[in-house]
C-alpha cells in the first residue's frame, strides 16, 4: 500500500493552521505506527489531519495482511474491511522489534520522527532498549504516546486486556442493557476507539507544546480511564442527584429518547429537553 503525500510548501515537522484545512494540519509530520488494533484508529486519525504515517509491523503480520486479501472471488470479511480502513493512508514497512537488530533500526527510525504510537505490553519497549528516555537521547522532540489497557503504571498495569474486558472496567457496560438483565457490551470496540482518539488528541496537544518548548512528551493512554471518561452523564448524576445510574434498556440516560421495533425496521423516538 502506497500513499502519495500532498505537496507541502514546508516540511519542517511544525504543526499548520485549522485554517489551511484539516488535511493540512498536520503536514511534514512524520510518525511511526507501532499500534496494533487496540489503538490502529489514532494514526488513522492523524493521517486524515495529514500527517506521513508509516504503519510498522513484523514480518509476520506483513504475511498474514497478504493472505487477508480480498482480491479475487472470496468475498471480504469484516476484519478485512477493518484493517483497510484503519491502514487508509499509511505507508508499510517491515521490522521486528523483538530482535536486536529490529530493535536497531527502531532507534535510527526515531531520530527521523515526530511522533511514535505504540500498543506493547508495560515495559516491552524498554526491554529491548527502546524505552522513552533512549528515544529522547537520540530525538529531544519525540512523542510517544503508549496506549494499553490499564497504563504503564498502578496494580493492574499488567493485566491483558480487550475490548470487552475495558468496556466492563470501564464502566460502560453496567449502564448497557435491559433493566434487571446482565451488562451488555456496546457494538463496534468502542472502547478501543475511544481510548484511540484520546491517544491523538494528546499528541496534538504535546506537538503544540512542542513548538514552544522544543521537547517532545510522554503520552500514557489507560483504555480503561478513557472509557471511564465517556460516561460523565453517570457521574454528574450521582454526584449531584445521589442517583446511581441503571441499565434502562433502549431509553437514552435521560430518558429523552428511545428506539422502538417497527414493521419496517426501528424508529427513533426523541423529545426536546
Amino acid at each position: 500500500m502506497r500513499r502519495v503525500r500532498p505537496e507541502a510548501d514546508a516540511d519542517d515537522g511544525q504543526v499548520a493552521t485549522w485554517a489551511q484545512g484539516p488535511q493540512t494540519l498536520l503536514r511534514g509530520v512524520q510518525i511511526l505506527d507501532l499500534a496494533d488494533e487496540s489503538a490502529s484508529f489514532c494514526a488513522k486519525v492523524l493521517a486524515d489531519l495529514g500527517a506521513s504515517v508509516t504503519k510498522v509491523e513484523r514480518p509476520a503480520e506483513a504475511e498474514s495482511r497478504k493472505a487477508r486479501s480480498f482480491a479475487g472471488d472470496e468475498p471480504p470479511t469484516i476484519g478485512d474491511l477493518s484493517l483497510a480502513y484503519h491502514d487508509a493512508g499509511k505507508l508499510h514497512t517491515t521490522l521486528d522489534v523483538g530482535t536486536e537488530e529490529g530493535a536497531a533500526l527502531l532507534r535510527g527510525l526515531v531520530g527521523t520522527a515526530d511522533v511514535v504510537v505504540e500498543s506493547f505490553s508495560p515495559g516491552y519497549l524498554a526491554g529491548r532498549g527502546c524505552a522513552y528516555e533512549v528515544m529522547r537521547e537520540v530525538n529531544p522532540g519525540i512523542v510517544l504516546a503508549s496506549v494499553t489497557g490499564f497504563g504503564q503504571t498502578g496494580p493492574r498495569s499488567g493485566f491483558r486486556s480487550n475490548d470487552l474486558v475495558a468496556s466492563a472496567y470501564g464502566g460502560q457496560m453496567y449502564v448497557s442493557g435491559d433493566p434487571g438483565g446482565t451488562p451488555l457490551r456496546p457494538y463496534g470496540g468502542q472502547s478501543t476507539y475511544v481510548a484511540s482518539l484520546f491517544a491523538a488528541v494528546g499528541i496534538l496537544l504535546a506537538l503544540i507544546n512542542r513548538r514552544r518548548t522544543g521537547k517532545g512528551e510522554r503520552i500514557d493512554v489507560s483504555t480503561q480511564e478513557a472509557v471511564a471518561g465517556t460516561l460523565d452523564h453517570v457521574f454528574v448524576r450521582y454526584l449531584y442527584e445521589g442517583v446511581v445510574v441503571r441499565r434502562q434498556g433502549n431509553l437514552s440516560w435521560n430518558r429523552s429518547a428511545s428506539v422502538l421495533p417497527c414493521r419496517d425496521g426501528h424508529l427513533h423516538v426523541g423529545r426536546a429537553v
